[in-house]
């Protein structure tokens, strides 16, 4: 979505001072240093240099009102005020200013936590939600978890980086989201099940929060997106007024996954969301049925 050149975004080039991309895109040298693609911290097979675009945008959110959603050891839904929206709207101006786009493009899980005050700020935004099947999705999570905190053991600076950016979805400085009553009662960071507890509290959360912004929230299934024939990626840009519908990237569908132990019920319960957001995804992107 980046690469149709319409969306002003923060790059690695904005590091380290992603509050004034401006004033450091004049005061830096690294502003005209190249770097060759190298394989990010994932392991994922996505190749990055300086200019591609990452969620450094937390670190606006966790600098101004860290205190109201950034807990001990979870991460909350938090609402911001006038003057923080007022503010936030400036810094997104920043940026877009800084790139030379009238529109913005954010990647940023923690989103979640704050759809509401997104919404305040930008009322015409699209809030862009991928999932995938919840057993996929969520060993996928374990891997990340288990790669990071690896990473860490041999190199703490990573996990003191990324607690700075604000972002605690893996390894050593992990911190849930704690979104609904209904919390996941499996601890074990290690376990598919703990995992897959997040997954249904998280999508079963969204699922809710589409009730009150069904206008901006537009669910994605990666598995639909594989597939060539349904069109849903062109649908999308459709969708969101992207014109120059460029070629269409790859997409994939990782390895089959199975686990010889996984909580029936909870799997079941997750796979009754997956069938919900299949459903408003189809109606949504390929018009089949209506919306509610």
């Amino acid at each position: 979505m980046y690469e149709t050149d319409q969306f002003g975004s923060l790059t690695y080039r904005d590091m380290p001072f992603v509050l004034a991309p401006n004033c450091w895109s004049k005061l830096s040298l690294i502003s005209s240093k190249t770097m060759t693609e190298r394989e990010r911290i994932h392991g994922d097979g996505i190749y990055v240099d300086y200019d591609s675009p990452e969620a450094l945008d937390e670190a606006f959110w966790r600098i101004c009102v860290s205190e109201d959603y950034i807990k001990e050891y979870t991460l909350t839904p938090h609402r911001s005020d006038f003057d923080l929206i007022k503010k936030y709207q400036k810094y997104v101006a920043a940026i877009s200013h800084l790139y030379g786009k009238r529109r913005y493009l954010a990647k940023n899980n923690n989103n979640v936590l704050r759809i509401g005050s997104i919404v305040e700020a930008f009322p015409n935004s699209f809030i862009l939600v991928p999932f995938r099947k919840p057993l996929a999705q969520s060993a996928s999570l374990l891997r990340q978890h288990k790669l990071l905190s690896d990473l860490q053991q041999h190199d703490p600076f990573i996990e003191r980086y990324m607690n700075w950016l604000g972002h605690h979805e893996f390894g050593d400085g992990h911190k849930p989201f704690d979104l609904t009553d209904k919390r996941n009662s499996v601890q074990d960071l290690q376990s598919i099940e703990y995992w897959l507890g997040q997954w249904l509290m998280t999508y079963g959360y969204l699922l809710d929060c589409y009730d009150e912004f069904s206008r901006q929230i537009i669910f994605i299934c990666y598995e639909q997106l594989c597939d060539d024939s349904v069109k849903v990626w062109e649908s999308l840009l459709r969708k969101i007024d992207i014109n120059n519908c460029q070629e269409r990237p790859k997409f994939r569908l990782g390895q089959s996954i199975y686990f010889d132990a996984v909580d029936q019920d909870q799997l079941v319960a997750a796979e009754d969301i997956y069938n919900s957001l299949c459903a408003l995804s189809r109606s949504a992107l390929l018009g089949l049925g209506k919306m509610t």
